[in-house]
C-alpha cells in the first residue's frame, strides 16, 4: 500500500472505487484492513479511503501522546495530499472522535458526518498513548 507524507509523518493508506469521496477513520490501535467488509460493499458507490492512523499499522509511530486533533489534522492532510476537497466522513470508535474534530475545525471539508461506537471524547479520551 503506498504511503503519502502529511506533515511530519507518512501515513499508509488506500483509495478504492469510484465516485464521491468516503474516507474511513477507525479506532485505537485498529489497522485499516478492520474496514475490509465495508470498503467491498462501499466501494461500489465510493472513491473509499482508508489509512492506518499515526502510530499503528504501517504508518509512522512517532513518540506520544497523539491526540484526536492531531488525528483529525493528519486526515484532512492526506484529503489535501489526495486532491479531495470534501468528503464523506465515517469514524468509529477514536475515529469517530476525529471524525467531531474535523466537523467543529473544518466544516466546509465535511459532506456527511458518520459516526460509530464513539462517544465526545474529552479526557482520558482526548490523548492516547503508545508507551
Amino acid at each position: 500500500m503506498p504511503l503519502a507524507k502529511v506533515g511530519d509523518i507518512s501515513l499508509c493508506y488506500k483509495v478504492s472505487g469510484d465516485g464521491q469521496p468516503l474516507i474511513l477513520i477507525t479506532g485505537f490501535a485498529s489497522a485499516q484492513n478492520l474496514w475490509y467488509s465495508q470498503v467491498r460493499a462501499f466501494s461500489r458507490y465510493y472513491r473509499v479511503v482508508t489509512f492506518d492512523n499515526r502510530g499503528f499499522g504501517k504508518s509512522d509511530k512517532p513518540p506520544g501522546p497523539y491526540t484526536t486533533k492531531m488525528m483529525a489534522g493528519d486526515t484532512i492532510a492526506l484529503m489535501d495530499r489526495l486532491g479531495i476537497e470534501k468528503a464523506h466522513i465515517l469514524g468509529g470508535s477514536m475515529g469517530g472522535m476525529a471524525a467531531q474534530e474535523i466537523a467543529i475545525e473544518h466544516p466546509g471539508r465535511l459532506d456527511k458526518l458518520i459516526l460509530s461506537s464513539t462517544s465526545a471524547g474529552g479526557h482520558p479520551f482526548g490523548t492516547c498513548s503508545l508507551a
